[in-house]
């Protein structure tokens, strides 16, 4: 009785993962299908605006983000772009 008890328990393990997996599955490929239909663009929103600087040493080139005074990768300085301060007033 308890080797029939411990079957059906297995049985009952195996069938759930088989029901996910299938699933899994299955929604895999739907939306590969979806993404093929569509041209390969995703519904997604688009991707935020990029606000980072490239460091202008030749060998580095790398990536840093806009607020950064020296490159990660190297350690040079950044040049800072010359910003202009504009105040804005209520005209009447």
């Amino acid at each position: 009785m308890d080797i029939l008890f411990v079957i059906i328990v297995i049985f009952g393990i195996a069938l759930v993962l088989v029901l996910v997996f299938g699933g899994w599955i299955i929604v895999s490929v739907v939306r590969l299908i979806a993404r093929a239909l569509h041209g390969g663009r995703s519904s997604a929103l688009p991707p935020p605006p990029r606000n980072f600087v490239r460091c202008g040493h030749p060998r580095c080139r790398a990536e840093n983000p806009s607020g950064a005074r020296f490159c990660r990768r190297c350690g040079k300085m950044l040049r800072v772009a010359d910003t202009v301060v504009v105040r804005k007033v209520a005209m009447w």
